[in-house]
């Protein structure tokens, strides 16, 4: 059961307030590893039966230990495929990174088209004096 249901945080806010976390499969999960946080596994998530999560149930396919770092560079870096948002080409993990660093930027700052645009409404509804 839970004591209550948060909307609209962060859940790296809502994982710095918590000493442990239970999840079904949720990504929630793999977050609160990554933060040291005990994690609690119902079904079977990725992250489960490596020996990180408590797992209520077992999961025999797993036959070996396996520490957060190794964890991490499994699912992020030696399993995944990247494909870049701007060339369609495959790319390396650091260059993924790269280019998420650049969308976060971009995404602050509103481009040329959009600023044209915003001051061409601005122009036909704004009354002036």
């Amino acid at each position: 059961w839970c004591d209550e249901v948060v909307t609209d945080v962060a859940m790296g806010a809502l994982l710095e307030q918590v000493d442990e976390v239970h999840v079904l499969t949720s990504l929630a999960g793999f977050e609160a590893l990554l933060r040291g946080k005990l994690v609690v596994c119902y079904g079977l998530p990725f992250y489960a039966g490596w020996g990180l999560t408590q797992d209520v149930e077992p999961v025999p396919r797993r036959r070996r230990r396996l520490s957060v770092n190794e964890l991490v560079a499994g699912t992020l870096i030696a399993y995944p495929t990247y494909v870049s948002r701007r060339t369609g080409r495959y790319i390396s993990p650091e260059q993924a990174l790269d280019e998420l660093l650049a969308w976060r930027e971009a995404a602050g700052r509103p481009n040329r088209a959009w600023q044209q645009l915003r001051r061409a409404v601005l122009r036909l509804t704004v009354a002036r004096p």
